[in-house]
């Protein structure tokens, strides 16, 4: 084309044309483009703050796009707009280049996946949108609700919450944003929103070879959905970490990930906020307060317990290598016949444990066992234990003691051994209970093993104490599991107190060696 024969404002149109097509190119191979081009669609009175996080996301979901990963988890803050990324904008950006693509979207809420729903629609029948993939994305008339819309290339967006059905329906990418409520977790929701997972959600893909899974959420739990996903061994997940505050080393690693070291944390110290042109630090800190520690850790950031332990906190654990070798001792029994509400499958641990109380007024943990013990195992370990250790008293969990009462007396009248089973009972919750044991801990009274290993009933050997502190301590009490803590704490019950410290030995006399100026004399 010969430009000298074109006027001034037929080359600024060519221009502009050249310049639009480049824009038009960039926003199709690049999400964050897409975003920037679109933002004042969706939202245009708030102009956009972007931040390194944005980039950062939109990156790894550009691999899941290119099925580079196949499953990925993104632990974020909320308030960070990771929704509109991830359930509405990525979406879209799709159809720009694929509209023959399928999503299948869960969360928490039926009204919250609806709501990303409406705003993905909007979006791709905007006049933007339009103008550049309209010859691309047609809306189908006949298939068009807010929980299911489709257009006339068969690309379609099912929405719905995690815990409705999903049977006949599914996609080739499956987006789960938020699938915890974390206004209402209780035990019981958790479980149906896991429940709900692994009986629906999992066999919902065209083709499991090739189709891609995101779940972007905060940490609530260490047994939420992110927790179970990730001690999946079968099935490796990619895991993107943006905690709200820095803490002093990047939780992510985008070089090793996604072949991108370019995308870093750029923080530089610790308690540096993710987002301060939306999160502020005193707005930060006015949420903090609210949560707690244990929202904070899990929310903001995206650990289900809080750095160095919450209630129960890690510096309060004392160990010890050798045990005293004189204390009052009592046994205490946890058979593992209660659960938490809403647990379902393998019962709890049985969890048993020596206590023995030394001349120096402090607890030790003498023997132990956490492990699925039945009836038989459990009863001839306490003989065992009561013939090895001779305590002063025996304290049975009352639920349990009702079913295993009478095999145990039988056991005493076929061995002419016998002892006395003292029931403990209370009204206190489990978790109540158990927090009788921080003044305890808290002021270094309460000494453990450094390691305490121990065969199971299936045959391995693990340490008893390594799986108390990382699978319940560590967590409490929002751990699955706490049937040894709760065994302990039976140590603070007024029936207990009988173990009393042991009586002081008088401390041997030495003769004080006498330092003279021609040496050492007596």
């Amino acid at each position: 084309m010969d430009l000298s024969q074109l006027s001034p404002d037929q080359i600024q149109a060519l221009r502009q044309q050249v310049s639009e097509r480049a824009l038009k190119a960039s926003q199709e191979e690049n999400l964050a483009d897409f975003i920037k081009g679109g933002w004042h669609i969706l939202e245009p009175s708030n102009p956009l703050q972007w931040n390194w996080h944005l980039s950062l996301i939109c990156a790894y979901l550009e691999k899941v796009s290119s099925r580079e990963i196949k499953r990925l988890i993104c632990n974020i803050p909320p308030g960070t707009m990771k929704s509109l990324i991830v359930s509405v904008f990525w979406p879209a950006w799709t159809w720009a280049t694929d509209s023959s693509h399928r999503f299948l979207c869960g969360s928490n809420d039926e009204s919250l996946a609806l709501r990303d729903a409406v705003k993905m629609r909007q979006l791709v029948t905007s006049e933007w949108f339009q103008t550049r993939w309209g010859d691309k994305v047609t809306m189908d008339r006949q298939q068009d609700e807010k929980g299911l819309f489709a257009n006339e290339n068969r690309g379609h967006r099912q929405s719905q919450s995690m815990t409705s059905s999903v049977t006949g329906k599914r996609g080739q990418t499956l987006i789960i944003d938020d699938p915890h409520d974390a206004k209402n977790l209780s035990d019981v929701k958790r479980e149906q929103v896991l429940n709900a997972w692994k009986e629906g959600w999992t066999s919902r893909m065209n083709n499991p070879n090739e189709d891609a899974i995101v779940v972007i959420m905060q940490r609530l739990h260490s047994e939420d959905l992110t927790g179970y996903l990730l001690s999946l061994e079968k099935e490796p997940w990619i895991h993107l970490i943006i905690p709200m505050r820095y803490e002093g080393e990047s939780a992510f690693d985008a070089g090793k990930d996604i072949n991108r070291p370019d995308l870093f944390d750029p923080r530089t110290y610790p308690g540096e906020l993710m987002f301060e042109s939306r999160v502020n630090e005193a707005a930060a800190l006015a949420q903090e307060e609210q949560w707690g520690p244990y929202n904070t850790a899990g929310q903001y950031q995206q650990r289900p317990s809080p750095k160095g332990g919450g209630e129960l906190r890690l510096d309060w654990l004392m160990t010890y290598k050798t045990p005293p070798k004189r204390c009052n001792k009592i046994i205490l029994v946890d058979p593992a016949g209660e659960r938490k509400p809403g647990v379902t499958g393998k019962r709890d641990n049985t969890a048993m444990g020596v206590f023995g109380k030394g001349q120096d007024d402090q607890y030790y943990l003498i023997d132990g066992v956490r492990d699925r013990l039945n009836l038989v195992e459990r009863t001839e370990l306490l003989f065992e234990w009561h013939h090895k250790y001779k305590p002063k008293g025996v304290g049975y969990e009352q639920y349990g003691a009702q079913s295993d009462i009478a095999h145990i007396q039988a056991e005493m009248e076929v061995l002419d051994y016998r002892f006395k089973i003292i029931e403990l009972g209370g009204s206190l919750k489990k978790e109540d209970r158990i927090r009788r044991l921080i003044p305890l801990l808290s002021q270094g009274k309460i000494w453990l093993p450094e390691r305490l290993m121990k065969p199971m009933v299936d045959g391995t050997s693990r340490d008893i104490i390594a799986d108390l502190i990382e699978v319940e301590y560590s967590h409490f009490p929002v751990s699955k599991w706490d049937d040894f803590l709760d065994m302990m704490s039976r140590i603070c019950d007024d029936e207990m107190k009988i173990i009393g410290p042991m009586e002081a030995k008088p401390m041997p006399t030495f003769k004080r060696r006498a330092y003279t100026d021609s040496g050492v004399g007596y």
